[in-house]
């Protein structure tokens, strides 16, 4: 411990105290975005509407994954999740796409754009992107509940 006129100094315990709070409150959703939306409402909200994507037959999750989105600024905006599916072989494009516009919820706008399906509820957007098909066997799933304002208005 470092010494200042013989006394112990008590910033390094202060600082190590702030740094357990700021990752306690990340681990649990308590940082919050440009709109003050906390992480885990975020996430909470996300799967709310993953719940409402219907899955392909036979695709299979590989990957879920949480990524940070942000404004101009660099501020941070808020938080989109992304479920990567495995198909087999003999899946094409259009057929994912197909089976997206034919049996998603019609209470969502779509947008067919060939290999990413968008649909658009509200704030809230859905992409179901197949851009690596044909070299990975997978597609995306995109999903943010608060992405849309007037300004990205994809649907």
């Amino acid at each position: 411990m470092s010494a200042y006129n013989g006394k112990p100094i008590a910033w390094k315990s202060s600082l190590c105290g702030l740094l357990l709070a700021f990752i306690f409150a990340v681990a649990c959703g308590g940082t919050s975005t440009t709109s003050g939306t906390s992480k885990g409402d975020y996430d909470r909200a996300n799967l709310e509407r993953l719940e409402q994507v219907p899955l392909f037959p036979g695709a299979v999750e590989v990957i879920r994954e949480v990524e940070p989105s942000f404004d101009e600024r660099r501020s941070l905006e808020g938080y989109g999740l992304r479920v990567t599916y495995r198909v087999d072989g003999a899946t094409s494009v259009e057929t994912i796409a197909k089976f997206y516009l034919d049996n998603m919820d019609k209470t969502w706008q779509s947008r067919d754009g060939g290999r990413l399906v968008l649909f658009c509820k509200d704030e809230s957007f859905i992409g179901i992107d197949a851009t690596y098909l044909a070299s990975d066997r997978t597609y995306n799933v995109f999903v943010d509940y608060k992405y849309l304002d007037d300004e990205k208005r994809l649907c």
